[in-house]
């Protein structure tokens, strides 16, 4: 990675090394690290510092995920919507729920630590979407599932998740967790 938020790369490693003993791990997130060109050597530049690894994503790049994949502790996945109705919550055919269905197989499949989370908008997220979603998940293998409030722009505080969501989620994933 060449820079990150106006820091050089090279100055983010040696400030990294000051902290080899403090730190345990770096996780690589904030804009989408899967779309970073210089991802799979930053990775490899910090486990060799002794580095644990976590990566959030999107799922935006299965290729690049399955090639990073082997050098990652731990990840953090974002599920937008159900697979198959995508572009309606993004509005962008850049994040394809198909990518994101691909990225949580290779994912399952590997046996890394993970976690699923959706940030919904309760005001545009319905039990009918949280329940074919929530079936989908299971149905590749996945048993757990962390539901985010999005936040109100105006009032800058959390949107509820209606009761009716909740029950569709929890009727069908072992494990739904909730956070505002």
């Amino acid at each position: 990675m060449e820079s990150t938020g106006g820091h050089a790369w090279a100055d983010i490693l040696s400030w990294l090394d000051t902290r080899k003993g403090l730190l345990e791990g770096v996780v690589l997130s904030g804009g989408e690290p899967l779309a970073q060109r210089h991802l799979i050597p930053s990775v490899a530049e910090l486990r060799d510092m002794g580095y644990a690894i976590a990566l959030h994503t999107s799922g935006v790049s299965p290729r690049r995920f399955r090639e990073v994949l082997p050098s990652i502790d731990w990840v953090g996945l974002d599920i937008k919507a159900p697979f198959d109705e995508y572009d309606a919550i993004t509005a962008s055919g850049a994040v394809s729920g198909e990518h994101a269905k691909e990225v949580l197989v290779d994912l399952l499949a590997s046996g890394k630590a993970y976690e699923l989370r959706c940030t919904l908008d309760p005001d545009y997220f319905t039990p009918e979407q949280a329940a074919k979603m929530a079936t989908q998940l299971v149905g590749l293998g996945a048993d757990h599932l962390i539901v985010q409030s999005c936040r109100d722009n105006e009032r800058r505080h959390s949107k509820p998740v209606a009761e009716a969501i909740r029950t569709a989620f929890e009727q069908i994933l072992p494990n739904v967790q909730y956070r505002s």
